[in-house]
């Protein structure tokens, strides 16, 4: 069985080995873990935003 660990900040579980990694890139960027979460969060969320608007566009061009 997986041992997980829930980050409070964010509400998600990780694994062991994703928290190990997550933290590697928070030491290295001297920010805290659920910082880093929320920026991959954004990040993932913006560029669906930006498909469906590009969709979206396509099709009223084509109209």
């Amino acid at each position: 069985m997986l041992k997980r660990k829930y980050i409070r900040n964010v509400g998600l579980y990780v694994t062991d080995k994703q928290y190990k990694k997550l933290l590697e890139i928070a030491e290295n960027n001297s920010v805290t873990i659920s910082t880093v979460l929320r920026m991959l969060i954004d990040s993932i969320t913006n560029v669906e935003i930006n498909y469906v608007m590009k969709k979206r566009e396509k099709a009223i061009i084509g109209r």
